[in-house]
């Protein structure tokens, strides 16, 4: 996961969207993506054991709103 800014950083083409395994999943990764590509669709599978953030009820990130909706959903309607 650390080394996701040092790759992005070498694309030199507008970043639509990030595809990663569950392996990434994390708000370092999301916000190394978001400072390098804001409006970047991000398509990282939440590991199964992931919990909302501490804000998620208020101002939810990306991650949060993946979590809510395969909480609402299942991992297949995600």
């Amino acid at each position: 996961a650390s080394l996701v800014g040092p790759l992005l950083d070498q694309i030199t083409c507008p970043i639509g969207t990030v595809l990663a395994d569950g392996a990434y999943d994390g708000e370092p990764v999301y916000r190394a993506i978001a400072e390098r590509a804001a409006d970047a669709e991000v398509i990282i599978p939440p590991r199964a054991t992931a919990v909302p953030s501490d804000t998620a009820d208020t101002v939810p990130t990306r991650r949060d709103r993946h979590i809510q909706t395969i909480k609402e959903r299942g991992r297949r309607g995600w």
